[in-house]
């Protein structure tokens, strides 16, 4: 009798025990797969571009994808998967928004010129070993072209081919936490070496000093010929008061240039606040604003799932006097990173034709995000409002084209020379002496 009680009790405790490892596997599951579908539905009815789902098949591609979640190992396998899944959406600003240093990279920046690979800035710890300029030839024993193409580019969303690449480039050192990467290069000296990096910038805090400086949100600078040159690096929201009170001090000597170089390569974006002061100056209307038109998604009975909704926006109310207007020649300096907010600010100065446009295309993703929590460690961000130019075209097909391409080369780097400057120079010389001609 009693072994029967004992009996009992092993096969309840069995059956709890099977109960309980199947509600644990369930419940794994669920988090693992529920961050994807959070993902289709906010794709389904807010992202801007529905011609892109139609494209790609949003259900069967969540079909496709809930396995591979399933099977992720960890949060970096995790991230791996979901920024695979946001890249087929070809959206600059739809993408994975990692938490808790989830991925990370050595102490070192890179970028490209054409294909040609280099270290834009490194750690002084570490800028002995591999110094600033040197070219990156091998990834891992990877040629590093193939490297990009099989190992970075399908995590990385784009609309234009030049900023998947680019892109792709500044993530080329990035990885798992406080593992590995061999890098082969050759010194700007023109020796070949290799190095063994520990991707753990984030992991440290980003406490190593970098060899280069941080730029300033806004600096100014006059030049000869009455030539001023005005760097806008950021459109950071949190700069915007540090842009206005630079731009505000220097107004005086920047209303007395005979002619104004405007440099925002590089500059990602952020807030339109950050150069809406500057628009103001360059403008002469009282009131100005974009020639196309903003637009999002609608949801009704009475709609399809594309339909697009036209935002009715007021336009920029601009108070400067005529007085404080600057009305010489301007050249902006565009091209490589310029997304973003920087890219409304650039496509406001083209649509006004309001200055020489010089460089390369910009990144292509004028539009606003929006960013949906999916658990402690991640997000997702995805492009809610999309910009239609006075034509009907999308900027974001090609970005902002410059009215002259002038593009930037390693060897002219590595010497010290930047050619889209040096055009700039030249040609606003040309425009004031063309203005001052009686």
């Amino acid at each position: 009798k009693n072994m029967k009680k004992t009996l009992l009790l092993i096969i309840i405790s069995i059956v709890i025990c099977e109960h309980s490892i199947c509600q644990i596997a369930s419940q794994n599951k669920y988090n693992k797969t529920h961050p994807l579908s959070i993902i289709w539905k906010e794709m389904r009815y807010n992202f801007a571009f529905p011609e892109k789902l139609n494209d790609i098949n949003l259900d069967s591609l969540y079909l496709a994808y809930l396995p591979l979640l399933e099977n992720a190992q960890d949060n970096y396998d995790f991230y791996r998967v979901l920024s695979s899944f946001m890249s087929h959406f070809d959206e600059a600003h739809t993408r994975i928004i990692a938490h808790n240093n989830i991925s990370d990279v050595p102490p070192i920046e890179t970028a490209n010129w054409g294909t040609d690979i280099f270290v834009k800035n490194v750690s002084k710890k570490v800028a002995k070993k591999i110094p600033v300029g040197s070219r990156i030839i091998y990834i891992n024993d990877c040629p590093v072209l193939e490297y990009l193409k099989d190992s970075v580019m399908p995590y990385i969303g784009s609309t234009t081919p030049h900023w998947k690449f680019d892109k792709a480039v500044s993530e080329l050192l990035a990885g798992r936490p406080l593992s590995n990467v061999r890098v082969k290069f050759h010194t700007p000296q023109g020796k070949t070496k290799e190095i063994t990096l520990t991707r753990d910038y984030h992991s440290n805090n980003k406490q190593e000093k970098m060899a280069l400086p941080v730029p300033p949100p806004l600096s100014v600078r006059f030049l000869d010929n009455g030539i001023g040159y005005i760097h806008l690096s950021t459109c950071s929201w949190d700069k915007v008061e540090e842009i206005q009170k630079v731009f505000n001090a220097n107004l005086t000597q920047i209303l007395d240039c005979k002619g104004l170089i405007i440099d925002v390569r590089g500059n990602r974006g952020g807030s339109d606040e950050a150069w809406s002061p500057i628009a103001n100056h360059l403008l002469t209307e009282k009131e100005y604003d974009f020639k196309g038109k903003w637009k999002c998604r609608i949801h009704s009975y009475m709609n399809n799932a594309n339909s697009m909704y036209t935002l009715p926006y007021q336009p920029y109310s601009n108070i400067v006097p005529d007085s404080l207007k600057f009305t010489g020649p301007v050249v902006f300096l565009s091209g490589k990173y310029v997304g973003s907010a920087t890219e409304d600010f650039i496509q406001l100065m083209k649509e006004h034709q309001r200055g020489l446009i010089v460089g390369e295309p910009t990144v292509g993703c004028i539009g606003e995000p929006m960013v949906v929590p999916l658990n402690n460690d991640f997000s997702v961000m995805l492009c809610a409002k999309k910009y239609v130019d006075k034509d009907g075209n999308q900027p974001n097909e090609t970005g902002i084209l410059p009215d002259v391409v002038v593009k930037q080369d390693y060897d002219s780097y590595i010497s010290g020379k930047d050619l889209p400057y040096e055009y700039a120079i030249s040609t606003l010389t040309g425009m004031i002496k063309e203005n001052t001609k009686p």
